[in-house]
């Protein structure tokens, strides 16, 4: 969504933050506050954080070097088992 690869409108669901200097990569997103648990439940609240924290090694320059360097990421403190 992010780099157009599907045609959705990227601003209903994200904002850039307007930090200009981060750690780690520099696609990250802002994250609105939300009093109402229910949105913060939505894929597009859950996404961020885990999108915020990816490490400056994964490669943004193409969709092969993305996907190639994304598989070496540990996610499982974002999973959930039950």
């Amino acid at each position: 969504m992010l780099f157009g690869f599907i045609d959705v409108p990227v601003g209903d669901f994200f904002q850039n933050a307007s930090l200009s200097t981060t750690r780690g990569h520099n696609f990250k997103l802002y994250k609105n506050l939300s009093s109402v648990t229910v949105r913060a439940k939505f894929f597009s609240k859950r996404i961020v954080n885990v999108w915020n924290n990816l490490p400056d090694s994964v490669d943004f320059s193409t969709l092969a070097s993305f996907s190639h360097t994304l598989k070496t990421v540990d996610f499982s403190k974002y999973v959930r088992y039950s």
